[in-house]
């Protein structure tokens, strides 16, 4: 389902069946018109008349019919972007667009258009049907895309008599309207439909009830009559006192407030816009009920960059915050602690707050508040720091935490400062580059949105730890900030693996030629001598340590990687890393792409094709054929395998482009042959054979088949340059490679490679002769 669901080559119906997107657009015209604009822009809007093509082309590209590729699509809007000058000839011209066979078609309207009553009648029927089965009461509306995908697969006849209208028209005709993205009776209340959906959206979010959303949005639309410039936002003179003071006491609701300020945070207000909302409304409140008010005014300094400034205002309401139960403004007086290097005091907030053992703060600051460090001296010996005074009257009780064990919380200091601040957003947009370059689907999101990795493009290359750093300096203890300058200074880089122990690892930077060694690492097991690690080790003390983790590039692609270090932007960086998570691809000797083929073909005479095949074809028993040749990365390589079965040809592949060889094999020494079958497979669809309970379904794949067999081969030869730079338990831990330069581990080397089996010419087996050339035995 995840995979259907993030292909665009499906749509779900309401029935929970799924439908073949270009299988149901195919052979489709549509009305629609191209404007100036569109027509200077190169871009084909599809939102409305071209609606179901915006959700085809996410994943898949089309062509015009000279063969330029219709590839690129706005994410947002789901525009099509073609080649200059694509729309000229049809500008301010009502069009008809076609698509047959993933070519797109553009055509200037020759006919009036007219609304096929088989259409009107598909549409509305597929509303009343969909109206009744997703509603019980209110207003029954759907989106317009999950509703034309309906009646198309309802009745795909009826849209291909002739053009579709546009979608405004068709609707018209069918008793219903369109409001932006969504369809409805004619008739149908908007506003109040917009309403229900707010507070549906209120309620499952934030948990508000009625009389809660009821102050949400009086606060909303008194903050939007000041940000808007309104003279008297909170009504006239002589009401602004008791308006005031009502949205003072809805501030101090949590959930009221909670609500309040994320939807500035998504809409993105100015934090200038709500300090003045603020101001405006503590100069009528009552200071005992001020709290959520100073609490709102804080969180705005601080999105502001003003941190000291913040942490000044929300002390201001501590006291009745505290008394009244607001939790708000305890955990961003803890942040500004743990800011501080405080942690006990932010502990003591959070706690006062009853904050839940899940909240990141909490988990961040709670071991640094509870281990206390070693006395750095006696008693009643002079205090280190100089002061003349007896330890236990200066510093006893007050030891800190060494910087080298600090480090870990500057870093989520800023990770903290990222996920909290105005620049939360950008994690997002990363964490899509690198999903969107791996090719894993949309769901991969998911799993980078909170990773060190895409924190760490955030914070250096999107220049978000340089505003930390400049927001909370004064803040920091001296020793971090100092720390965190340092920090600042570091690039990105590839570094070669040296030597990996059981903790730490020795590389080298490709790109300055320095040597260093990360300490507190837990090596992956691929972490070996020659691996390419692209990271951002940071220096602490007299060590390097890898707060943000490091990802393992190619070697084939380390040029391109340098390069993107020293000139690319952020988001040609997320596409490359993305493009190291992308599933490894599976090839032929030849280097070209491993799918299955097999091929049918029907033969009026056999025997003469058998004799035609022996004329250029290997064979050993007059049945079985096979073209034999050298391939880029093996000799006498079986390209392609061809058998006789009665009146049938059987021709099979590993390959695409080895199957338009074999194609045109047939048609040439077998001009008479009628392709009937033709199956593909690609390589996720392998080892999926016959059971022994299930007869019908055709047998696995086994070595014996010659395309196997040369996949095999193709992936044993790449196993084995890996395998000889991998530790190896037999050779006590050492690599292969290492231990053919080590006397006594050459001898245990030897002895390894005599008990594999020594039948070279297996496919897919490792070959003693091979490994023993590779390591120069």
């Amino acid at each position: 389902m995840e995979l259907l669901d993030a292909d665009s080559a499906f749509v779900e119906l309401h029935d929970q069946r799924w439908v073949d997107t270009a299988a149901l657009l195919d052979g489709t015209s549509w009305f629609t018109t191209v404007s100036r604009e569109d027509a200077e822009l190169n871009i084909l809007p599809t939102n409305p008349n071209l609606i179901l093509f915006g959700w085809w082309l996410i994943d898949h590209t089309v062509c015009l019919p000279s063969g330029e590729p219709l590839d690129e699509v706005d994410g947002v809007s789901g525009d099509l972007v073609g080649p200059v000058g694509w729309l000229q000839p049809f500008a301010e011209q009502t069009i008809v667009v076609s698509i047959v066979e993933n070519v797109l078609y553009l055509d200037l309207m020759t006919d009036p258009i007219t609304v096929n009553p088989a259409l009107v009648d598909v549409l509305s029927s597929t509303f009343d049907e969909l109206a009744k089965s997703w509603f019980d009461d209110g207003p029954r509306v759907m989106m317009t895309d999950s509703l034309v995908w309906e009646a198309l697969a309802a009745d795909r006849g009826a849209f291909l008599v002739g053009p579709i209208p546009p979608l405004d028209d068709w609707m018209r005709s069918a008793q219903l309207e369109r409001h932006d993205q969504q369809a409805g009776y004619v008739g149908t209340d908007w506003y109040q439909l917009e309403e229900i959906s707010a507070r549906r959206r209120l309620h499952s979010e934030h948990g508000l009830d009625d009389d809660q959303a009821d102050r949400y949005e009086i606060l909303i639309a008194a903050c939007n009559r000041l940000l808007e410039g309104e003279n008297q936002p909170l009504g006239p003179p002589d009401h602004e006192s008791s308006a005031a003071r009502a949205l003072a006491m809805f501030l101090t609701d949590p959930k009221v407030a909670t609500a309040f300020w994320s939807a500035h945070l998504e809409r993105q207000t100015e934090p200038n816009g709500l300090m003045t909302f603020g101001r405006l409304v503590l100069a009528h409140a009552p200071q005992e009920f001020a709290f959520g008010t100073h609490w709102l005014i804080g969180r705005a300094l601080d999105h502001a960059g003003l941190a000291v400034e913040a942490e000044v205002e929300l002390r201001l309401g501590l006291d009745g915050a505290q008394y009244f139960g607001f939790p708000h403004l305890s955990r961003s007086l803890a942040a500004f602690a743990a800011d501080r290097g405080d942690a006990a005091g932010a502990l003591k907030l959070l706690r006062a707050a009853e904050t839940d053992n899940e909240n990141e703060l909490l988990q961040e600051v709670v071991g640094y508040a509870t281990v206390r460090p070693k006395p750095t001296a006696a008693r009643n010996d002079r205090c280190p720091c100089g002061s003349g005074r007896k330890y236990k009257v200066c510093h006893a009780g007050k030891e800190q935490i060494s910087l080298i064990d600090r480090g870990p919380w500057l870093y989520a200091k800023a990770r903290r400062y990222l996920r909290d601040n105005r620049d939360r957003r950008l994690t997002a947009e990363i964490a899509g580059a690198v999903a969107q370059a791996s090719g894993r689907g949309g769901l991969f999101i998911l799993d980078l949105l909170d990773t060190e990795l895409v924190a760490d493009l955030a914070l250096c290359e999107g220049g978000v730890f340089e505003q930390f750093l400049a927001q909370r300096h004064s803040l920091l203890p001296d020793d971090e900030a100092l720390l965190g300058d340092r920090w600042e200074l570091v690039e990105r880089s590839l570094f070669e693996v040296e030597k990996a122990n059981f903790d730490s690892v020795s590389m080298r930077d490709l790109r300055t030629g320095d040597r260093l060694t990360v300490t507190n690492s837990n090596p992956h097991r691929n972490s070996r001598p020659g691996t390419l690690l692209l990271g951002r080790p940071l220096p602490i003390a007299n060590t390097w340590r890898a707060y943000p983790g490091f990802v393992e590039i190619g070697r084939p692609v380390m040029d391109n990687a340098l390069a993107v270090l020293d000139h690319g932007s952020l988001w040609e960086l997320a596409a490359m890393i993305g493009r190291s998570f992308a599933a490894p691809v599976l090839r032929n000797t030849d280097g070209q792409d491993t799918v299955l083929h097999e091929l049918t073909y029907q033969l009026p005479t056999p025997s003469a094709t058998q004799a035609a095949l022996s004329t250029e074809l290997q064979s050993g028993d007059g049945i079985s054929f096979s073209l034999v040749r050298d391939s880029k990365n093996q000799r006498d390589t079986v390209i392609i395998s061809l058998e006789l079965q009665g009146d049938h040809l059987i021709v099979a592949t590993n390959s695409n482009e080895r199957t338009d060889e074999a194609i045109a094999l047939v048609e040439r020494l077998i001009p008479n042959a009628i392709l009937v079958d033709h199956d593909q497979r690609e390589v996720g669809e392998w080892g999926s054979g016959a059971g022994p309970d299930d007869p019908q379904l055709e047998p696995a794949l086994t070595p014996d088949d010659p395309q196997v067999a040369e996949f095999l081969q193709s992936y044993i030869l790449d196993y084995e340059q890996r395998w000889v730079n991998e530790p190896v338990p037999a050779l006590r831990g050492m690599t292969p490679r290492e231990a053919a330069a080590d006397p006594i581990g050459r001898f245990e080397l030897e002895q390894l490679l005599q008990s594999f089996p020594q039948d070279d010419g297996h496919p897919g087996r490792m070959s003693p002769m091979r490994l023993r050339a590779n390591l120069n035995m």
